[in-house]
């Protein structure tokens, strides 16, 4: 299982291995929105991880690109919270789920850095998805 941070990386990077996350649905980059039937059915299980989808900003030869997703890693998504907000937390597990395949996500492993009690927000959290996990540090 890969392990993958959202810490860094470089916004607006114009390499075509983001395509394959789209293109394993076979659901052109265009037509990702509240249609999309992956989208649909999160917004169905809880409406608070509605996301508005970016416009697509992806060099062309990247959206023509095909990809086997069955010899791709599982990954990990490890998210490491302290006081965020939890509408925001739960509109980025929405736009993950809607946007990643699901053979490919393991786990999306959120880290409570301590939090206070009212911040906490592990059985918010869990209720998400059940791929959805909160560890207390």
């Amino acid at each position: 299982v890969a392990a993958v941070s959202l810490v860094g990386g470089a916004a607006g990077d114009e390499e075509c291995v983001d395509s394959s996350l789209l293109q394993a649905r076979q659901v052109p980059a265009s037509k990702i929105v509240l249609e999309d039937p992956v989208v649909s059915k999160v917004v169905k299980m809880n409406p608070d991880m509605w996301f508005p989808m970016p416009q697509e900003g992806r060099h062309q030869e990247c959206l023509q690109q095909n990809y086997d997703i069955s010899k791709m890693p599982k990954a990990a998504v490890i998210i490491p919270y302290l006081h965020e907000d939890l509408k925001m937390m739960k509109k980025f597990v929405g736009s993950l789920i809607g946007n990643t395949p699901e053979s490919l996500l393991d786990e999306i492993l959120f880290v409570d850095d301590a939090n206070d009690y009212g911040f906490s927000f592990t059985q918010e959290l869990t209720s998400l998805h059940p791929k959805v996990k909160v560890y207390r540090n």
